[in-house]
């Protein structure tokens, strides 16, 4: 389980900086994962 974690991490910023999401909606990145 502990290993996972820093994938995960890794996957949600990726997919919000491919998103731009933290840029412009930082409350919105959440919802887009």
């Amino acid at each position: 389980m502990l290993n996972e974690l820093p994938v995960l991490a890794i996957a949600f910023v990726t997919v919000n900086i491919s998103y731009g999401a933290p840029a412009r909606h930082p409350g919105r990145s959440i919802i887009l994962v």
